[in-house]
C-alpha cells in the first residue's frame, strides 16, 4: 500500500520534533513554521452545495511573486513540506504549475494536494508525479455525471471530464511509489443508497483508497437539514455498507471514519459479522494519552488563504473566525512570531498542560475555538500524529514535568489557577457550584479571575 499523506509529519526529522516537544514544554518560540498548508486561490471552478468554505471565499489568489517570497522565507526557517487545498481549487491558481515548480526547486515536498481534479491538466499531473507528491486527495463526491451536477452545482459533461483526468494522473503514475490517489465520496439523503455504485467507480478508475464520508453541517446553517443524514439514522445505510465492505474484501481499498459515533458503531458490527477489517486511516501509539492528545498545531504548522489571512488550521477557515495574521505583505516571520500566533501557542500551552481539565466557554479563548479544546471534537488536532510513539512518549514525559513545575498551589497566580482548574476537573459536583455561583455573580466572576490573573481558571 502506498504511503498517503502525513501533514507532513514524516517529512520532519527527530530533532524537529524534539524542538516542537521543548517549545511547548518550556513556553518557547518556535522555529518554524515546518509544515505550510498554503491555500493560494480562493477561487473555485465549482459551487459544491456543502463547500465550509462558500462564506469567506474571495476572488483572490496570492500572486506567484509572492508564493516565492513566502516560501524563501519559510524554507530558511525551517520548512519541510507544503499541502495546497482551499476555500476555492489549488488548480484553479492561474500560476499553479509554475507554483509546483517553485516547491520543488527548493527542495520541499508536497504533502498533499487536495482538488476536485477539474484543473487536473496533463502538465499539472506531470509535475505532481514527477515531484513525488504524496498524497492527492480528488473530490468526486459523487458516482454519476447527474448526481455530480447536483452536489457540484455545475453542468453534467464536467464529471466525465474529471474522471478522465483522474484517470489519466493514475496511467501516468503507473508503478511510482508516489502520489497515493485518494477518491473522495460523500453521502447524502439522496445518494447513500448509491454507495456500491460510488465503490466501484473508484476502483474502475484506479483508486488507491477509496474514501467514503458524510455531508456535514457547515457555518451558518446553510444547507437544507433535510438533505443531511441524522446521527439517528445510521441503520439506512447498513445495508449499503455491508454490501461495500463486502465488495472490499479482496482489495483493502475502503475507508470509512465517519464524524458521527453512531454510524461507526453499524460499521464495526458489519466488520465483524463479515470478518473483514476496514481500513480508518490512522492509527494510535501505545504512548498515546488522551490528557496529551491536544493540539499543538502552532508549533508546527499554519494556513495562508488566497488573500493571506493566516489561520491555524483549515478546520478554523469560517466565517466566525478572525484571521490570527496576514501573509501578503512585510516578512513572513513577523507573522508566524507576531500577536496572533503567539497567543495561539499560549493558549494551546494551557490546553496541554491542563492534560483533559481545560474546557471552552465563550470569551475564555481569543484564538481557539471549542473543537480545539473540547475532547473528541477535532480529530484533525491529533490523526496524523498519534501513531508516532515515540514522539507522544516525549511529549508525555516533558508535559508531566512541566505541569510539575507550573501546577501548584504554592506559587503565583497563574500556577495555583491552574491548580485550581484541576480541582474542578476531578471533582464535577464543585465545579458545578462553582459555575452555578459565578453565574448568578458577575462581579464575583470577574474577582476570581482577577485574583488569580488569568483566563483560563
Amino acid at each position: 500500500m502506498r504511503k498517503r499523506g502525513s501533514h507532513g509529519w514524516r517529512e520532519i526529522s527527530a530533532e524537529d520534533k524534539r524542538a516542537v516537544i521543548d517549545a511547548v514544554a518550556f513556553g518557547r518560540a518556535p522555529k518554524g513554521p515546518l509544515h505550510l498548508e498554503l491555500d493560494i486561490s480562493d477561487r473555485c471552478n465549482v459551487d459544491c452545495y456543502f463547500c465550509n468554505a462558500m462564506d469567506v471565499r474571495t476572488k483572490e489568489n496570492v500572486p506567484f511573486e509572492r508564493v516565492t517570497q513566502i516560501l524563501d522565507e519559510a524554507v530558511g526557517n525551517g520548512l519541510r513540506s507544503v499541502r495546497f487545498a482551499g476555500g476555492g481549487d489549488p488548480l484553479f491558481h492561474r500560476n499553479i504549475e509554475q507554483v509546483i515548480e517553485c516547491v520543488h526547486s527548493k527542495g520541499l515536498v508536497v504533502d498533499n494536494i487536495t482538488s476536485n481534479a477539474l484543473g487536473m491538466t496533463a502538465g499539472v499531473a506531470e509535475k505532481l508525479v514527477s515531484g513525488k507528491t504524496r498524497e492527492i486527495v480528488v473530490s468526486l463526491n459523487a458516482a454519476d455525471a447527474n448526481d455530480y451536477a447536483r452536489m457540484m452545482q455545475v453542468k453534467p459533461a464536467i464529471f466525465d471530464k474529471v474522471v478522465a483526468n483522474v484517470e489519466h494522473l493514475v496511467a501516468l503514475r503507473g508503478d511510482s511509489e508516489h502520489p497515493c490517489i485518494v477518491v473522495q465520496f460523500l453521502l447524502d439523503r439522496h445518494n447513500y443508497t448509491r454507495m456500491a455504485e460510488m465503490y466501484a467507480l473508484g476502483r474502475r478508475i484506479g483508486a488507491d483508497v477509496i474514501a467514503i464520508n458524510l455531508v456535514l453541517e457547515i457555518p451558518r446553517n446553510r444547507i437544507d437539514r433535510s438533505m443531511l443524514l441524522t446521527a439517528d439514522e445510521a441503520e439506512l445505510l447498513r445495508p449499503h455498507l455491508r454490501e461495500v465492505i463486502e465488495a472490499d474484501r479482496d482489495a483493502s481499498l475502503l475507508e470509512l471514519c465517519f464524524e458521527l459515533p453512531s454510524y461507526n458503531r453499524v460499521i464495526e458490527e458489519v466488520q465483524r459479522e463479515l470478518g473483514v477489517t476496514v481500513r480508518t486511516g490512522f492509527t494510535t501509539a501505545p504512548s498515546f494519552a488522551e490528557k496529551n492528545g491536544g493540539c499543538f498545531f502552532g508549533y508546527y504548522t499554519a494556513v495562508v488563504r488566497g488573500n493571506g489571512d493566516m489561520h491555524p488550521c483549515c478546520m478554523l477557515i469560517n466565517p466566525d473566525y478572525k484571521p490570527i495574521g496576514n501573509a501578503m505583505h512585510g516578512k513572513f516571520s513577523d507573522q508566524w512570531n507576531g500577536e496572533g500566533f503567539t497567543q495561539l501557542r499560549h493558549e494551546m500551552r494551557e490546553v496541554l498542560l491542563a492534560g483533559g481539565a481545560a474546557f471552552y466557554e465563550p470569551g475564555k479563548f481569543k484564538t481557539l475555538a471549542p473543537q480545539c479544546v473540547d475532547a473528541h471534537s477535532c480529530g484533525l488536532k491529533n490523526m496524523y500524529f498519534r501513531g508516532d510513539d515515540e514522539f507522544y512518549r516525549d511529549l508525555g514525559v516533558a508535559l508531566d514535568a512541566a505541569r510539575a513545575r507550573e501546577i501548584r498551589f504554592i506559587g503565583n497566580r497563574t500556577q495555583i489557577a491552574r491548580a485550581l482548574q484541576q480541582v474542578k476537573h476531578k471533582h464535577p459536583k464543585l465545579r458545578g457550584a462553582y459555575e452555578k455561583l459565578a453565574k448568578a455573580s458577575p462581579r464575583l466572576r470577574r474577582a476570581i479571575k482577577t485574583l488569580f490573573g488569568v483566563r483560563y481558571a
